[in-house]
C-alpha cells in the first residue's frame, strides 16, 4: 500500500491553484465590454484634468457658462455630485477653446 505524504495544507494550495487556473481560463473567454466614449460620465476633477485646469478654475469659470453641457445628477438630489457626458463636454471644449481661461505656469521651483 502506497502513502500519502501529502499534509492538508498541500491538498488545500493545490485546490485552489486549480480553482485559480480555472477562473483565469473563464475569465480569458468573457467578452470584455467597453462602454463608448460620449456615453461615459466625466465629474468635476476629470473635466479640469482634461482642459488642464485647476478643479477651481473649472468650477468658477467653465461649467457655469450658459452654453456648457447640462451636468446630470444620478441619484436626482441636489446634493449629488454632477457629472456631465464626456462626448459632450469634449464637443463644447473644441468649440470653445480660444474662450477658455489659460492655464497659469507653476511657481519656480527651487534647486
Amino acid at each position: 500500500m502506497q502513502e500519502n505524504n501529502s499534509t492538508p495544507e498541500d491538498n488545500t494550495k493545490t485546490s485552489l491553484e486549480k480553482l485559480v487556473s480555472k477562473i483565469d481560463q473563464l475569465v480569458s473567454v468573457l467578452p470584455i465590454r467597453q462602454v463608448n466614449l460620449n456615453d461615459q460620465l466625466w465629474e468635476l476633477n476629470d473635466i479640469a484634468a482634461w482642459f488642464k485646469l485647476a478643479p477651481a478654475t473649472v468650477y468658477r469659470f467653465v461649467i457655469t457658462r450658459p452654453d456648457f453641457p447640462a451636468p446630470i445628477q444620478p441619484c436626482g438630489s441636489d446634493s449629488s455630485q454632477k457629472r456631465w457626458f464626456v462626448g459632450e463636454v469634449i464637443k463644447w471644449g473644441k468649440l470653445n477653446q480660444s474662450k477658455l481661461p489659460k492655464p497659469r505656469r507653476g511657481r519656480p521651483r527651487k534647486q
